[in-house]
């Protein structure tokens, strides 16, 4: 985790530095302070779409600020650097300590996405001037649904996905009945290991808290089958 943070400040410094390049030594520009808040931003997402934010920029300073403000994503999972606003097509005034919130379309791309878990740095800047604010932590988990493993006619299904509190395993007429179920976290952790109870079929998550796992059937023989599935926060 130390390193993890090193990283992170490094590239985060060396995104800052890049920013008081451009401007220079120049007096015109005030150091801009500015803060954000996430209200709304999913957790899972999935590639090759679209989410949307949610978020308030606060301006940190006694002082009245204009500029073209943009959001900034720092991917520090694969160390890319993106601005998914774009940068307004007008500047945005902030009168002294004013928070406003502001509402972002986010495309999934591979450029700046990857598949699995990805640890975000969100922060807002003006165009042009250093990056001085506020920034935030946020990780975000890519799912590719073409690449998520689906049972064939003579296996098993599993529904709903995303799960409240109830995920339910069927088999269909000639699948192979699994002997055991196990839910794993997305480091690999062991969190729930059960046997299949072939009458019911149904496996209590509750106690899961919202979030994605991996679910792993496995079969006589020494055979499984896995597939990711998704715990909501509420049914």
């Amino acid at each position: 985790m130390k390193n993890f943070q090193q990283q992170l400040n490094a590239s985060v410094g060396i995104v800052v530095f890049s920013f008081l390049l451009i401007i220079g030594n120049s007096s015109k520009l005030g150091a801009q302070t500015l803060g954000i808040d996430i209200n709304s931003l999913p957790d899972t997402v999935i590639l090759n779409s679209y989410f949307e934010a949610d978020l308030t920029v606060h301006n940190l300073s006694t002082d009245a600020q204009l500029g073209n403000l943009q959001i900034w994503f720092l991917n520090s999972s694969n160390n890319s650097i993106a601005a998914p606003l774009g940068g307004f097509n007008a500047n945005q005034y902030f009168a002294a300590e004013q928070p406003r919130n502001f509402n972002i379309t986010v495309p999934v791309t591979e450029d700046f996405f990857r598949l699995g878990g990805n640890t975000v740095v969100i922060w807002p800047s003006f165009v042009g001037q250093p990056i001085l604010g506020d920034s935030t932590l946020k990780e975000i988990y890519v799912l590719d649904p073409n690449s998520i493993q689906k049972p064939s006619q003579n296996q098993l299904y599993l529904f709903p996905n995303p799960a409240g509190s109830v995920l339910s395993v069927k088999a269909t007429t000639n699948a192979t009945i699994p002997e055991m179920i196990i839910i794993r976290d997305l480091s690999g952790r062991i969190l729930l290991r059960t046997a299949y109870n072939e009458n019911d079929g149904s496996l209590n998550i509750d106690k899961l808290a919202a979030g994605i796992y991996i679910l792993e059937l496995q079969l006589p023989e020494g055979k499984s089958f896995v597939q990711r599935i998704i715990k909501s926060s509420a049914e």
